[in-house]
């Protein structure tokens, strides 16, 4: 099982590839997360500068493919690098993309959909929603909008992409 320390030693080897030193920068596991493989947190300072303050990798990673944690973790260290290096926040631009390369980083935008990572998604959701028309069942895993109108009993104001029906049931999952 990885740890927050050997990410740690993989950011320090990189800083030494490109110069910079990304040492303040709060690296974190999170249980929360089921579809997401990381994230990289950066806030303004006063100056207008853009500083990265906080890396997360998702926690179903420590124990997956070797090679999926690795990437994320150096895909979320390129944004970091980036943020560093300009002072903005560079997304998945050409600045971010050369780090990339340098860093050994598959440099995709997105980490590949695989059946395990859609089944946490189902596992993860928190409310159903079917239509009674069709039976078309839609996931949440967060009390949108929709689900709220749904638990007050109201018209839900949306129409069943697969039949037009506009009548649902909401379910609440454990």
């Amino acid at each position: 099982m990885h740890t927050v320390k050997e990410i740690k030693e993989e950011f320090l080897r990189l800083d030494k590839l490109l110069g910079i030193n990304t040492s303040n920068i709060e690296i974190v596991f999170s249980k929360r997360t089921v579809k997401r493989h990381g994230s990289c947190k950066c806030v303004r300072m006063s100056d207008g500068a853009w500083r990265p303050e906080k890396v997360m990798i998702a926690d179903f990673l420590r124990t997956g493919d070797d090679f999926a944690f690795w990437d994320t973790v150096r895909h979320e260290y390129a944004h970091a690098a980036a943020t560093l290096i300009t002072g903005k926040n560079c997304g998945h631009n050409a600045i971010w993309k050369s780090i990339c390369k340098k860093i050994g980083c598959s440099g995709n935008v997105r980490a590949e959909s695989t059946t395990a990572s859609r089944q946490r998604a189902r596992d993860a959701a928190k409310y159903a929603v079917t239509c009674l028309g069709c039976g078309e069942v839609s996931l949440y895993m967060r009390k949108t909008e929709l689900i709220k109108r749904l638990e007050k009993g109201g018209p839900s104001g949306v129409i069943c992409t697969v039949c037009g029906g506009k009548k649902f049931k909401l379910t609440h999952r454990a």
